[in-house]
């Protein structure tokens, strides 16, 4: 497994070639729509978590969608209605994975002909929620895979260069994150993400 060392201080952001559901950490981030749904395709994260972590999960997740609804009303983002806000942060249970907790990312947008989308700026918004999570719970690591790079089809090396650059911001703070991880699976789309970072993280 390949792996690289990006300090940040006396704390760090980790480059590795694997599956986030095989990656030690307090908590692992989880790409997900308004509603929290399991929308499992072969191939993709959510896959992968369901296969390795189990469908508990992503039970879990809907219960979590539904009491969020219940407290707050349903949110119409773009007009679109949704259980949960776009950015937003949610957490469950990491079930059969190596962590605490998995945090479900509604890293989405709808655009004016209510249609879904990602980008940068979504990922970037969507990612620095996710750290303020992590600050609540209190943890010390977190796992992120690329988000958007699949169905909305963000380049990996803008997806990875916003998560990176967002998490060496936060850990720069006064936060209880020692350790973020960027969780890549195939070799070849390591090497991408290693040579964005390496010119860019410094």
């Amino acid at each position: 497994m390949l792996t690289k060392i990006y300090p940040v201080g006396n704390k760090k952001i980790e480059l590795i070639q694997g599956s986030i559901t095989n990656y030690v950490a307090d908590a692992v981030v989880c790409p997900a729509n308004g509603d929290l749904e399991m929308l499992a395709v072969p191939g993709g994260i959510q896959y992968a978590i369901l296969k390795d972590g189990g469908a508990g999960i992503f039970e879990e997740a809907s219960r979590v969608a539904e009491k969020y609804e219940r407290e707050h009303g349903p949110s119409f983002d773009g007009g679109i209605k949704g259980r949960v806000p776009i950015f937003s942060a949610h957490v469950t249970s990491g079930g059969s994975l190596p962590v605490r907790y998995v945090i479900h990312s509604v890293a989405v947008d709808h655009s004016p002909t209510g249609g879904v989308f990602c980008d940068k700026k979504i990922i970037e918004m969507s990612v620095k929620n996710v750290l303020c999570k992590c600050d609540e719970l209190g943890i010390e690591s977190v796992g992120f895979p690329t988000l958007g790079t699949g169905g909305y089809a963000v380049p990996i090396e803008d997806s990875a260069l916003s998560i990176a650059t967002t998490s060496a911001k936060h850990l720069k703070t006064n936060t209880p994150l020692e350790r973020v991880g960027l969780v890549i699976y195939s070799g070849d789309n390591y090497s991408i993400v290693k040579e964005v970072l390496d010119s860019k993280l410094r």
